[in-house]
């Protein structure tokens, strides 16, 4: 028996498809998109025990967010969620830089008000 569980996204296609096709406005999947960008290189090489990229980990806990009509902030913090302990070793050496992508995704005031995915 399959669940709604059951069609959450594997790809990071597949995750464009299922924001856009939730309402969710193109500028925050453009968001979602820098944010999955920024988690492949995070962990590059990185895989799960049954042999798949970690990042697929992170776009089926995104999906998921999606699914349950989460915030665009919240579809990010589940990409980057297993991010901060690398960001914050990478950020030691760079001056604080790395930061910036995550915390403009997450604290955008950009967010179309009008859009049931708004900042709750």
């Amino acid at each position: 028996m399959r669940t709604d569980f059951d069609k959450r996204a594997q790809t990071n296609i597949q995750l464009y498809s299922q924001l856009l096709a939730s309402g969710y406005p193109i500028q925050d999947v453009s968001k979602v998109q820098a944010s999955y960008r920024l988690s492949t290189q995070l962990f590059a090489g990185q895989v799960r025990h049954d042999g798949r990229p970690f990042v697929c980990h992170l776009v089926g806990v995104g999906s998921v967010l999606a699914m349950l009509e989460s915030s665009t902030s919240t579809v990010i913090a589940g990409l980057l969620h297993s991010a901060i302990r690398t960001i914050v070793n990478a950020s030691r050496g760079s001056g604080g830089h790395l930061f910036q992508l995550p915390l403009e995704c997450i604290h955008s005031r950009k967010l179309d008000g009008k859009s049931k995915h708004a900042r709750r």
